[in-house]
């Protein structure tokens, strides 16, 4: 009686704090009312969720689960909690717990809940990305579409928002498979929708993928459009107070500044989006900046920033189990070494990175495959020297420094010629000119 006085009392407040919500949860809790405490625990996890704290919403959630009785899921509350459970997972890259999660929430929710199942399904490709299962997600994406198709048809209004939502997570997969013209056709699907009022959030990303199928076509070699675009985002993110959103539109405007050659100013962004992440836990996001803040380095010559930065960060961005990121560290590693006149160490390091790249490839081969051009190069091994300039110079690979690539492009031509003397040269001032870029 007591414990249930003082949730009571508590409710009353009117600006509740996140543990306001779960203290009340906790006195119903020790009251023996379990259905309000599983209320509370979960408004508490849904507060924590609003301010980005995914650990501490995870940790309600877990309790909420606790107590929910054995047996049929008729209300959807089980469902729920799993769903909201395995957000915060993934969110703080636990891939696999997130995927589990959304396996068991999928199994309970009936085949006539299409909108919900259709949610779980395109969380769930969400999720098979980072562990390296592109393809997957998108099969799994299309699952998602086709569970919502006939409720599109009956009621668009409530299945438009998801409709959305699961053709731009197929714009996002089908970039990671390097493929411009299916994110153009995600994007197609739902362009007339998000002609319609509302959909603020959405047409931030539609604008942001139908930029990275512009990265794709241009070779990221971004037009300044692009720039403009992302400092819009980043405006309406800082208006709005959300870090999370902060920092994601911050990644994208260093991302972009990056490749436009703004270096110092991608750097800028880039530091200040991971100390956001560092902040609310958000692993995966945390990776990518730390991924291009050592990309950024390089292009700037700044070998003790690069060093420290692999140092500090190479086993946490292993421990995410990304293959993007872990093979890119394999480059870091092996420009670093080869920096340093290891050469052993340069070579096995560039060649973990490119066995990475048959699995799951990347637009940033030049990262590693200059080590491998430049040794074998040096031990006269000309047609190996070949293969890595065309593997960097062959679309959609990110596009050099204009009298670097067309070096690269030059040499290989010769080769193909049978002029492999004049090849050899041309390798040769390439080799030159990406030194003096800092690309090796």
């Amino acid at each position: 009686l007591l414990h249930r006085r003082a949730a009571h009392v508590l409710e009353q407040q009117q600006e509740r704090q996140v543990e306001y919500t779960a203290v009340i949860a906790a006195h119903y809790e020790e009251a023996g009312d379990y259905s309000e405490a599983i209320a509370g625990y979960r408004q508490a996890a849904v507060e924590a969720q609003a301010i980005n704290a995914f650990p501490i919403a995870a940790g309600y959630l877990r309790k909420a689960l606790e107590l929910l009785p054995a047996g049929d899921d008729s209300d959807g509350m089980r469902s729920d909690l799993l769903d909201r459970l395995g957000d915060c997972l993934r969110l703080t890259a636990q891939f696999e717990g997130a995927l589990e999660l959304y396996e068991q929430a999928l199994s309970i929710t009936p085949g006539d809940e299409a909108l919900a199942r259709a949610r779980i399904l395109r969380k769930t490709a969400e999720t098979l990305w980072p562990m390296n299962r592109t393809a997957e997600g998108l099969e799994v994406s299309n699952q998602a579409a086709k569970e919502l198709e006939p409720l599109l048809r009956e009621n668009g209004v409530n299945a438009a928002p998801e409709w959305v939502n699961v053709h731009l997570v197929m714009a996002w997969l089908n970039y990671w498979s390097l493929d411009p013209d299916g994110i153009l056709a995600s994007l197609a699907e739902i362009k007339p929708l998000l002609d319609k009022p509302g959909f603020v959030e959405q047409k931030q990303r539609f604008l942001a993928y139908s930029s990275l199928g512009e990265y794709l076509r241009l070779r990221y070699r971004p037009e300044s459009s692009s720039v403009d675009i992302f400092r819009q985002h980043f405006e309406i993110a800082k208006q709005e107070e959300n870090l999370f959103l902060i920092a994601d539109t911050e990644f994208r405007l260093g991302f972009t500044l990056l490749w436009r050659g703004d270096l110092a100013a991608a750097r800028e962004y880039l530091a200040h989006s991971q100390g956001i992440c560092e902040e609310l836990a958000v692993h995966l996001l945390w990776v990518q900046n730390a991924t291009y803040l050592m990309v950024a380095a390089r292009l700037m010559g700044d070998e003790e920033a690069v060093a420290n930065q692999y140092s500090q960060e190479r086993q946490k961005i292993e421990k995410i189990g990304s293959l993007v990121y872990i093979s890119t560290m394999h480059a870091m590693g092996s420009w670093l070494a080869y920096r340093e006149r290891n050469i052993e160490r340069a070579i096995n390091e560039a060649q973990k990175a490119v066995i990475a790249w048959e699995r799951i490839p990347i637009p940033f081969q030049w990262l590693a495959r200059w080590v491998l051009l430049a040794v074998a190069l040096k031990e006269d091994r000309l047609e190996d020297a070949v293969v890595e300039a065309r593997a960097m110079t062959t679309p959609p690979q990110h596009l050099q420094d204009e009298p670097v690539n067309e070096a690269l492009e030059t040499a290989v031509s010769l080769w193909d010629n049978g002029q492999t003397a004049a090849a050899q040269e041309a390798l040769a001032q390439a080799k030159f000119l990406a030194e003096e870029a800092n690309y090796l």
